[in-house]
């Protein structure tokens, strides 16, 4: 659509103020406003933005150049919440005009782009567990008890209609929303969507989620383990392969015992083969790795189960040719979307393109597995992983995978230099002061 063209919309529906919004390699939300009257300049030429928002590049010690943020108007959005106001998704270019390699976004794309030259197109449902606490008193917002309680549901009713009504406008499309366990906790599943629009629609509703609750007194987090949570917050990725052509779901197989095809257990190997590297990504802050030691379902071992929400990898047997997935539970709620799903599609690309064989799933206890790898138990391990995976660096781009490296390592610094306990039980099995105030508002 011509800039012309969204200008004069977005002015007849009483729109003033355009968000130039994009995802950091943390998965924070970044953004500019820019005024209406300034969209048929900014809109062709795109909005110079500090590239040190995500840190340093290359050796650290060189000053990094600007890069721009040239809209993509197929994600224009007016924001219910906002009066007045809407957002645009962006990707990154440098000065040069080029893709910016650091692009979590940008790299989505280039994966989905090798997917489609195999005839094949990614399908992925997110589902996401949060807190939503009192942000004075940093207390949950609401008791704990029984997941789905219909009285804990009814809790905050302005809350949660101010969001069911608003994410629709977004693009978001939300199949259902319950309260989880712990005191504070939400659970969210979005509908399925196909190629980059998964990830845009998971970086709008997390977006929408931490600005409606903060209208309200509140403050939502997707930090994996918040002060006052004993449950870790998640994120599953449900994964299929469609036919790039029919639509057909690539990962049914009525002929199996379990419904799913050989690509589908390629891609569980491609998974499971990558699972210490894609913790590097799926688990990108410190804080992440107290999973281990809060409650919940937390996958142990880099294993596959029909059974077992403890299993890095679950696929509910007999699914149906329409509903057969695999379901990727590694992940933690504050992985970027667009890196967290750029990751796995990687990894199981590599599966299918290496013919991998997927060891037989285990039945039972998955904590109790024989022979299956560990995954990291901290940010330092999971670095050290993708820093030896080169498979996945080149699926992933050289560029990006140092970026993201340098990125990381800053934040372990910086959570070292501000948390004497780091590394030890102590620091494992309590919050820091320091990591909610860094990450509890933004992530």
């Amino acid at each position: 659509m011509r800039v012309e063209t969204v200008t004069r919309l977005l002015s007849a529906a009483g729109v003033h103020w355009v968000r130039f919004e994009f995802a950091d390699m943390l998965g924070v939300a970044r953004s500019k406003i820019v005024p209406l009257s300034r969209l048929h300049r900014v809109g062709t030429q795109g909005l110079r933005f500090a590239r040190d928002t995500d840190g340093p590049l290359g050796d650290g010690a060189t000053p990094a150049t600007d890069f721009i943020l040239m809209p993509d108007f197929d994600t224009l959005a007016l924001l219910p919440y906002a009066p007045g106001e809407a957002s645009v998704i962006c990707d990154l270019y440098d000065l040069s005009q080029e893709p910016a390699p650091h692009d979590g976004r940008w790299v989505l794309q280039q994966v989905v782009e090798h997917y489609l030259d195999e005839g094949l197109l990614p399908a992925t449902t997110f589902a996401y567990d949060f807190y939503v606490v009192d942000r004075a008193t940093g207390t949950p917002a609401f008791p704990g008890g029984r997941p789905g309680a219909s009285v804990r549901n009814a809790a905050r009713p302005a809350w949660r209609d101010a969001l069911l009504s608003a994410v629709p406008s977004l693009g978001v499309e939300l199949e259902t929303i319950h309260t989880a366990g712990a005191p504070g906790q939400v659970h969210a599943e979005l509908a399925s969507a196909r190629g980059v629009a998964a990830a845009d629609q998971a970086f709008a509703f997390r977006t929408a989620v931490k600005e409606i609750t903060s209208q309200d007194g509140l403050t939502a987090t997707f930090m994996t383990r918040p002060p006052c949570g004993d449950r870790a917050s998640g994120c599953i990725m449900q994964h299929r392969l469609l036919d790039a052509a029919t639509g057909e779901n690539r990962f049914a197989d009525d002929a199996d015992p379990l419904g799913i095809s050989p690509l589908a257990k390629q891609f569980i190997a491609g998974l499971l083969y990558h699972a210490a590297a894609l913790s590097a990504f799926l688990l990108p802050i410190p804080n992440d790795y107290k999973r281990y030691h809060a409650a919940g379902c937390t996958p142990l071992h880099a294993a596959w189960s029909c059974e077992s929400r403890a299993a890095a990898v679950r696929v509910p047997a007999r699914a149906g040719a329409d509903a057969a997935h695999v379901e990727n539970r590694i992940a933690t709620a504050s992985a970027n979307p667009y890196i967290a799903l750029a990751a796995c599609l990687a990894a199981g690309l590599d599966g299918l393109r290496q013919r991998m064989l997927a060891p037989a799933p285990l039945h039972g206890d998955p904590a109790a597995s024989r022979g299956a790898p560990r995954l990291p138990q901290s940010l330092d391990e999971a670095l050290a992983a993708l820093e030896a995976d080169t498979p996945l660096h080149a699926l992933l781009g050289e560029a990006f995978v140092r970026t993201y490296l340098a990125v990381a390592r800053l934040e372990l610094a910086r959570t070292r230099l501000a948390c004497p306990t780091y590394g030890t039980d102590e620091w494992e099995r309590h919050v820091d002061p320091w990591e909610w105030a860094e990450y509890g508002e933004l992530l």
